[in-house]
């Protein structure tokens, strides 16, 4: 019966291990989403910058 026993324990923390490997690739999946968005509003910036540079430089001519 403790082999049983030693089978079924190997086993729960396999499942534990599975678990705490799925949760992390969850957040490293938010965390990536989170990024990406950061680069499309900063990219946003970067163009509406250079946009009002062109227009300023077109203003002092």
């Amino acid at each position: 019966m403790a082999k049983h026993e030693q089978v079924v324990a190997e086993e729960l923390k396999n499942q534990q291990l599975a678990q705490d490997a799925e949760k992390e690739v969850r957040s490293i999946a938010q965390a990536r989403a989170a990024y990406e968005q950061l680069m499309d509003e900063i990219r946003g910036y970067c163009q509406q910058a250079k946009e009002l540079r062109e227009q300023a430089a077109e203003l002092q001519q």
